[in-house]
């Protein structure tokens, strides 16, 4: 039989090779024998909003809360699972592209862009960020 940590092993390979639901499967049953489930969680949550579906990612956020982290990160990403699925303009678009890149290494390598952004300005990455650190921290407050 497998150890947790090859079946995490094996989880984050085909998380990395763009597998995302093999691998939230994966993650899944491991999580059922891990007793720091949190980070788990959080992968899971990061792997959904990967493959757009912000709904589970929000979800697998959530349970984080619940758990007892409330890190800067867990907050920033719940943000982005609250905002990101209402692109207002291009440039959003390619604010949340460039996110995307940032927490997936597959996607970066591998994905077509909906989005050129080429000329995304680190500083709107940085306010943008921040609304989506402020909106995760209401929705926290008023329904976690």
């Amino acid at each position: 039989m497998e150890t947790l940590s090859e079946r995490i092993k094996f989880a984050e390979n085909l998380r990395e090779s763009g597998k995302y639901y093999e691998s939230i499967e994966i993650y899944l049953k491991a999580k059922e024998d891990c007793v720091q489930k949190n980070w788990i969680n959080f992968i899971i949550g990061d792997i959904f909003y990967i493959i757009g579906d912000l709904e589970q990612s929000k979800k697998y956020y959530i349970k984080c809360l619940e758990n007892g982290n409330t890190g800067d990160s867990l907050i920033l990403h719940l943000g982005h699972a609250l905002l990101d699925g209402v692109i207002k303009d291009d440039y959003q678009g390619a604010l949340v592209e460039a996110y995307k890149e940032w927490i997936d290494i597959y996607y970066k390598n591998n994905v077509e862009r909906l989005y050129d952004f080429v000329d995304i300005d680190l500083e709107d990455m940085t306010s943008y960020d921040y609304k989506c650190y402020i909106v995760a921290k209401e929705y926290i407050e008023n329904n976690v």
